[in-house]
């Protein structure tokens, strides 16, 4: 016989299927219940199951977050495992984000992040881009989560030496004059954006001059493309952001005045960079949060602090110049 304790049920409307917390005696007392008729015994099984299994508790939606082997971005091994510019950008929304379960997938190739979010309702990145191709498969947040130096051309400075026909007065190049009528060949990255004006300029010229162009192992990352720059000859010049080759020079031990880093005229001197996530109803609901966090002063501060922490004195001293030159317009 089973004892209710009559005061904790006194107002229940079903106060004769009350639950025990063991499944032995839940099961023991339905069946009495039904010999009995003193309840639902459908009502009494969604109680059970309610009880036992804990259903009914709200579980977090689980986010998964993809990275690359983008140093230094994302630093995948070393000393600064984990410090990278794009690592601390993730760990400040992950840290603001406390209602979603976040999981984090490293080393993942543009190509495999570009086929999966098409395929997963949960899939996010920290740092992208955003591109008319892009936004067809991806939902971005509404605000760029920083801004940063755009992506240029890296050669030999014996090479450059040869390239100030494609220069303005400024020093920076015509991608498209290089591409179309330079002698050398550039090794590019599948899968990977440059921003919306490199990208628009490497489609365009692509039909007319393919020989100009040499796409590279998934896999190959900067560190590898930037030897083969140096002492192979499969392409003359690749295309980076400053802080890569500041980064890499100084881990390779290389002189930096063997590299040149050039701004493109095609492309805006500084890039905005979005959070984006896979095109779903999840998804929206993670970037329009992410959107919350950049309205803050105080996290829009430490995510740039963690950029320009990365940045060489020359060009810090421009990134600073050119934020201030677009806060003033």
């Amino acid at each position: 016989m089973i004892k209710r304790p009559a005061s904790k049920f006194k107002h229940d409307k079903f106060k004769h299927c009350w639950q025990r917390d063991t499944r032995e005696s839940n099961m023991l007392f339905l069946m009495k219940q039904r010999k009995r008729g003193s309840c639902n015994l459908t009502q009494a099984l969604v109680s059970f199951i309610l009880v036992v299994y804990g259903i009914g508790s709200q579980a977090q939606e689980r986010v998964i977050w993809h990275t690359a082997d983008f140093a230094p971005y994302f630093i995948q091994d070393g000393p600064y495992k984990g410090q990278g510019i794009a690592d601390r950008r993730l760990q400040l929304v992950i840290a603001g984000l406390p209602q979603f379960d976040h999981q984090v997938i490293s080393g993942v190739t543009p190509a495999r992040s570009n086929s999966e979010v098409v395929q997963k309702d949960n899939l996010c990145f920290v740092a992208r881009i955003r591109t008319k191709a892009r936004e067809q498969i991806m939902a971005f947040t509404e605000q760029p989560i920083i801004h940063t130096l755009s992506n240029g051309l890296i050669t030999t400075r014996n090479r450059a030496a040869s390239l100030t026909p494609y220069l303005n007065k400024e020093g920076a190049l015509s991608l498209r004059e290089f591409l179309l009528r330079s002698p050398y060949r550039l090794g590019l990255t599948p899968g990977r954006s440059f921003g919306p004006g490199i990208d628009e300029v490497l489609n365009q010229v692509r039909p007319i001059r393919p020989q100009g162009m040499v796409e590279v192992e998934a896999d190959n990352h900067f560190r590898s493309r930037l030897l083969k720059l140096l002492y192979q000859d499969g392409y003359q010049a690749i295309l980076g952001y400053p802080e890569e080759l500041d980064y890499f020079t100084e881990l390779l031990s290389l002189r930096g005045e063997e590299l040149v880093y050039l701004p493109i005229t095609e492309e805006p001197p500084l890039v905005a960079g979005h959070v984006a996530c896979s095109k779903s109803d999840l998804g929206r609901r993670v970037v329009q949060a992410v959107d919350q966090l950049i309205s803050q002063a105080s996290f829009r501060q430490k995510v740039q602090d963690a950029y320009r922490h990365w940045l060489d004195p020359a060009s810090l001293a421009r990134y600073n110049r050119l934020l201030n030159r677009q806060s003033a317009q």
